[in-house]
Formats: C-alpha cells, sequence, structure tokens
C-alpha cells in the first residue's frame, strides 16, 4: 500500500496526519510553528486553535499513500507513550516508503534507524528554521538529497 503516488489534490508544503491527542505542549511545540507554511492536518478530531484552522478533515485511508507522496513536508511528533518506550511512530516507516521527507521529534533509536533520511527537530524555532530551509532548499524536495548524501 504504501509506495510513492504522487498526486497534485495532496500537494501541500507541510501536513501532518493524526488527532489532537499530544496535548497543548506538544501542539505548540511541533505544529504551531508550522501554521505559516500552509500546514494541512488530516484526522478525524477537530483541533484546538489555533491548529483547528489547519485541520481537513478526515482522509481516506486509500488516499494516506498519496498524501506522503505529494506533501513536500511530513511532521511527525511521536505520543508520550513512544517516547518512553523508544519505539518509532508508523508515520515516519509510511511516509518515507512513499518517498516522502519527514521532519520529527526525537526518539533515542531514531537516528540508529534512520540515520540522515529523517530530520530530527527540537520544535519551536528550529522546526520554523528547518521548514524554511528544506523548503527554499532542494534538498527539502521529496527524492532529492544534498552533495553530501544526507537530508540536510
Amino acid at each position: 500500500m504504501f509506495y510513492p503516488q504522487p498526486t497534485a489534490r495532496y500537494a501541500h508544503l507541510v501536513t501532518f496526519v493524526g488527532n489532537d491527542i499530544r496535548g497543548p505542549r506538544v501542539n505548540c511545540r511541533y505544529f504551531v510553528p508550522a501554521l505559516p507554511f500552509g500546514l494541512a492536518i488530516y484526522g478525524h478530531k477537530q483541533w484546538a486553535p489555533p491548529l483547528g484552522s489547519a485541520c481537513r478533515g478526515k482522509l481516506p485511508e486509500s488516499d494516506l499513500p498519496k498524501l506522503y507522496s505529494s506533501a513536500k513536508v511530513t511532521l511527525n511528533a511521536h505520543i508520550e507513550e513512544h517516547i518512553r518506550h523508544d519505539t518509532i511512530n508508523l508515520r515516519i516507516y509510511d511516509a518515507l516508503a512513499c518517498g516522502g521527507f519527514v521532519i520529527s521529534d526525537r526518539v533515542a533509536s531514531l537516528p540508529a534507524e534512520f540515520g540522515d533520511s529523517v530530520a530530527c527537530t527540537e520544535g519551536y524555532e528550529d522546526l520554523w528554521a528547518k521548514l524554511v530551509r528544506f523548503l527554499a532548499d532542494d534538498a527539502g524536495v521529496p527524492g532529492v538529497l544534498t552533495k553530501a548524501g544526507s537530508w540536510y
């Protein structure tokens, strides 16, 4: 199911798939900085302001690979349980399988599993700066590596 399937319908600059379950602290840190870049959130629950304006509603499961293939950047923030148990969110595997580019918060095993294929962020200004850089540079376009052979 997860392989490149680009479509103009989901050609967002920045996207996130999930629900408002991480809480306001995580949302403010990892999603709010992406609002000026046209963040599009797909999920079946409403988000609290200011992220509510980015919510596009539920995405059909068959369109998930299309979104990951078409968006310039897919954001990820692990739930507390994943961080505590050092498990990587499946969203990262799915997006990469579709040729997508992911910026994620850190879990301990992420660099060992993916190396430079996933950009990690501390959120807030760091996320904003990475979005500016990746969206302005060909290194942020899915499927294009920098001369050094990494995403950043």
